[in-house]
């Protein structure tokens, strides 16, 4: 019996892999209502700097080490049916998400070749984080070769190859570890490699292979003679990807013996293809009707929506069908950096006086910020600012731009910079959901999910008012996690597999009460901020290199 006092209630296990930890929930069949939930946070974090051994990293690399995952699997499982008292026998299916890409060279076994001796010290047998750049002149190459060779998938991507992609950071691997990519095995998904370490059996989600490594349904993955263009060795890349690939919400089998040691869940039970991260968040927020645009917004944002409509939108991450849930074409577009901004900003540009004042008010720096801030109206500053301090991704797929703010004066103050921030991420999120609406995709409601709406009321306001719509939040902290337990639901017995996810959302949908409404006045000053900003935007972007010969002389460029 569990606490709450039903032996007969049934459980999925749902867990998210984020940027620095895994966040695991225990979701009650009956009514999707998370139960109990553990966090791990990552012992090593991410690697920017240099490896465990010490070996300095080059700039723009963002690694991981595939133990701290394995690890959180042991750590979060076994912890949440001790909190709840649900016994393994109530739990009757299992899902997982992990940003992407996110991959890991190993053996045909599946051991991470970083944990074999003679790769210890090697970067490329590392986990390479979705917020690695160090592939960009990759990109760039394939950019060139599928624009001049008119490959008939790049437009379903918005016409441009990311260097947060799978593709580019095989090809980095190839060019720069010639002797490691002959040596691994696998070249694999993190979401992928979980599952077969959960289940002993290769499979390949098909969220992650559509969105990040161009897998059709009907033409399978991107040609070999196009890949032995981009990187002379790139062609043996086929060989190198698990060959099963497997819808989101499909079981892909039971834990194994050794999974069933490892999570204390028993032999056999359903294990879920894996699947990005945002794309599940859609499903645990349920909103994956038509029409509906999520922004998740978190250290980055990514802008998740479904249509009934398939539009290839130029400088969007990608369309897929089915991408999501059945019969429907989902969307994917998003920004490089948006907490990351923010926690950038207090902690190089704040003065120690505005710490102190927080603490003597109680609040964190963010929240002192924002109270600041929100006693300036829309344009009180005369600043506009571009929130590429990470890159771009849509809609210029372009990680060697950089951030600009533009209006500063001998009376701007760090509350003004702060909002400006603030303005400018509501602008590139608008941008992106623009370009779907002039597409001809319908939008009919916005809804935001993630950390900051729910602890950011000036941003999300700030949020309504640029795009002048209502904005509804979820206020659920574990969208992801949930989304991940419906898939493990639907990976169950009966189930019903990826056909019934979209079913499964709207039995557990709940009206969202948390509303922000966009106020008349804010909104029109904020279109004449937005032209500004869409100017700057257009100039720095399209037009001029101002930016990249900064980058040349900073040592970071090509």
């Amino acid at each position: 019996m569990d606490l709450y006092g039903n032996s007969s209630e049934k459980y999925t296990i749902g867990i998210d892999y984020g940027s620095l930890s895994a966040r695991a929930v225990l979701m009650r069949v009956s009514d999707g209502v998370a139960v109990a939930s553990c966090v791990y946070e990552y012992p090593n974090a991410v690697l920017s700097d240099k490896l465990p051994s010490g070996r300095q990293l080059p700039p723009d690399w963002a690694l991981q080490v595939p133990s701290d995952y394995r690890e959180a699997l042991g750590a979060t499982i076994p912890e949440i049916l001790k909190l709840s008292g649900v016994s393994p026998e109530q739990v009757i299916g299992l899902g997982l998400d992990v940003t992407s890409t996110t991959m890991l060279p190993t053996t045909a076994e599946g051991l991470p070749l970083c944990e074999l001796p003679q790769y210890a010290s090697e970067p490329h047998a590392y986990i390479k984080m979705w917020k690695h750049h160090g592939a960009a002149r990759q990109a760039e190459r394939m950019q060139r070769l599928a624009e001049s060779g008119n490959v008939p998938w790049l437009s379903r991507f918005g016409g441009y190859i990311s260097a947060e992609h799978y593709l580019p950071k095989a090809a980095q691997i190839a060019d720069e570890a010639p002797e490691l990519f002959e040596d691994c095995g696998r070249l694999i998904e993190v979401g992928d490699w979980l599952v077969w370490q959960l289940t002993g059996k290769e499979s390949r989600g098909y969220c992650a292979a559509a969105f990040k490594t161009y897998y059709s349904l009907e033409k399978g993955d991107v040609d070999a003679a196009f890949l032995e263009k981009v990187s002379p060795r790139l062609f043996k890349l086929h060989e190198k990807l698990p060959s099963n690939v497997v819808m989101a919400g499909d079981a892909v089998g039971g834990l194994s013996a050794e999974g069933a040691r490892l999570t204390g869940l028993l032999e056999g039970t359903p294990v879920s293809a894996a699947a990005v991260d945002a794309h599940v968040t859609a499903i645990g927020s349920k909103t994956t009707e038509a029409g509906a645009v999520l922004l998740i917004i978190g250290t980055s944002t990514c802008i998740i929506m479904q249509g009934s409509e398939y539009r290839e939108v130029r400088g969007l991450n990608g369309v897929v069908p089915n991408g999501i849930t059945s019969g429907m074409n989902a969307y994917e577009g998003g920004q490089a950096a948006v907490g990351d901004l923010f926690a950038w900003f207090c902690k190089n540009m704040v003065p120690q006086a505005y710490f102190d004042e927080a603490a003597e008010r109680d609040m964190d720096i963010q929240q002192y910020l924002s109270r600041k801030a929100s006693e300036k109206r829309p344009g009180e500053s005369g600043l506009v600012a571009l929130d590429w301090i990470n890159g771009v991704r849509s809609v210029l797929m372009d990680f060697e731009l950089s951030s600009l703010i533009c209006g500063i004066t001998l009376e701007t103050r760090p509350e003004d910079i702060y909002r400006a921030f603030i303005e400018a991420t509501a602008f590139g999120a608008w941008k992106t959901v623009k370009a779907i609406i002039e597409s001809g995709v319908k939008v009919e409601r916005i809804y935001a999910s993630g950390g900051i709406p729910l602890k950011n009321e000036l941003l999300m306001q700030i949020y309504a008012d640029v795009f002048g719509m209502d904005i509804h939040v979820i206020e659920e902290p574990y969208s992801a996690s949930l989304g991940s337990a419906i898939l493990g639901l639907a990976a169950s017995e009966n189930g019903g597999g990826f056909e019934n996810v979209a079913a499964l959302c709207e039995g557990y949908r709940r009206e969202a009460k948390l509303i922000y409404r966009p106020v008349e006045k804010n909104t029109e000053v904020y279109r004449q901020l937005f032209e500004i900003y869409d100017e700057l935007y257009e100039q720095y972007g399209k037009y001029n290199d101002t930016m990249k010969k900064l980058r040349s002389l900073k040592g970071t460029g090509k």
